[in-house]
């Protein structure tokens, strides 16, 4: 997955539309994002977290990240996947408006696909559509993303304390191990049918060789 661009508006401390380009960002291969405290730093992130999943990690409710300031707020994240044949993007888009005197929040969501010769289809309108298509797509669900890629500060200890099963299924989705690790099951499989088949014959032969030792040793026994 590759992030390429990033809008935020009325989110936090983003009372207007603040947009980052990683894609002219990531031409440098590596890069970082400073700041004063307060200044929006982790919002960058929690933005990221907020388009794929809906949600931000630090806070419970939506209204506690939408800004005070406004009765609406959005987010857009443009990003890249590799697929089977060529890379595909993607735009996610997330709005969200309240009210703020029954503290309720109405949230949307659509999903559209950027095809290389620069034509697109909508995938989903919907926010359960959404997150059901974000999940096939990035090969995470939010539990996973957070713990391995949006880790909150303070909580990587508690990554390195999980299980080893947790952990190898964790890593094994980062860094695309899931492929080898079903080369090796096919491989395994077909030896262990193979071995099995030779088995079978085996038994068969040891059968018809201990059903004729009788008739053999009684023509022994008469010579």
């Amino acid at each position: 997955m590759k992030l390429l661009k990033l809008s935020i508006e009325g989110i936090n401390s983003f009372t207007r539309k603040q947009s980052i380009n990683f894609a002219t960002l990531s031409e440098k291969k590596v890069y970082g994002i400073f700041g004063q405290t307060g200044s929006g730093k982790s919002t960058v992130l929690d933005c990221i977290f907020l388009a794929l999943y809906g949600k931000i990690i630090r806070t419970k409710k939506p209204i506690e990240f939408i800004n005070v300031n406004r009765s609406d707020a959005s987010v857009v994240l443009e990003f890249s996947v590799t697929g089977t044949k060529e890379r595909n993007s993607y735009i996610v888009e997330r709005t969200f408006k309240v009210n703020r005197q029954s503290g309720d929040v109405q949230a949307g969501a659509r999903l559209v696909q950027i095809f290389s010769d620069g034509s697109s289809q909508s995938l989903a309108k919907t926010v359960d559509a959404v997150n059901e298509h974000i999940e096939k797509i990035v090969g995470f669900g939010a539990e996973e993303f957070k713990r391995c890629i949006a880790l909150p500060q303070g909580e990587y200890a508690k990554l390195l304390q999980d299980s080893s099963y947790d952990k190898i299924q964790i890593f094994s989705k980062v860094f695309g191990l899931g492929k080898f690790g079903q080369q090796m099951f096919d491989r395994l499989s077909k030896k262990e049918d193979e071995c099995e088949k030779k088995l079978f014959f085996m038994m068969v032969r040891l059968r018809k060789l201990a059903e004729m030792m009788p008739h053999s040793l009684t023509k022994i026994s008469k010579n």
